[in-house]
């Protein structure tokens, strides 16, 4: 099992940090994503990830992660991204719009 320890205490700073309540409700389903492409051993890319939270939650958008002028959900999937990259299997599924976040 993969430790998210240091991730997920990015999570709980920034739901700490921010007071606007979409913010929080981004900021925990970009979690749930990236624990679901750690779990799948998926690639976690900023698109991977905005695609899958648009499609199944419905925010943030893929534009919003992009457009992360407040530097709030990138390190977060950033520091997610670190833990997929040490599963070696992770490296062999990527797709055409998957680059990676470092």
């Amino acid at each position: 099992m993969i430790d998210t320890l240091v991730a997920d205490m990015l999570v709980d700073q920034a739901i700490q940090d921010n007071k606007d309540k979409r913010v929080k409700e981004s900021v925990q389903n970009i979690q749930e994503a990236c624990k679901k492409f750690l779990s799948d051993e998926t690639n976690i890319t900023f698109t991977g990830i905005g695609k899958y939270c648009e499609e199944v939650f419905g925010r943030p958008k893929e534009r919003t992660i992009h457009n992360d002028h407040k530097d709030i959900y990138k390190p977060i999937i950033a520091a997610y991204s670190k833990l997929n990259r040490n599963n070696t299997l992770a490296g062999s599924r990527s797709s055409q719009n998957d680059i990676p976040v470092s």
